[in-house]
């Protein structure tokens, strides 16, 4: 599907299990998580890390789409994966 639980899935039952997009004082674990991805990929030249990137945006994708000022970090990473990404077409 895409992004990370904020919780671990063998630690404490939980009702739910939130995936947290929000970027307040401290970006969100996903918007590090997808910048980490990214780089990684490109040192690497694995493209796999990459996919798990865009994974991630897509996770997430209505939710830049509603609200941007609460993702500024998330929207910062998002905008670097288009740059890749159209490096790769032209």
């Amino acid at each position: 599907m895409g992004g990370f639980f904020f919780t671990p899935d063998d630690g404490e039952e939980h009702i739910v299990r939130k995936k947290e997009i929000y970027d307040g004082a401290v970006p969100s674990g996903n918007s590090v998580a997808m910048l980490n991805l990214l780089r990684i990929s490109r040192i690497t030249a694995n493209i796999d890390f990459e996919d798990k990137a865009v994974q991630i945006n897509k996770a997430f994708s209505t939710l830049i789409e509603q609200s941007l000022l609460a993702i500024q970090c998330f929207y910062h990473v998002w905008n670097l994966l288009l740059d890749l990404l159209l490096r790769l077409l032209l």
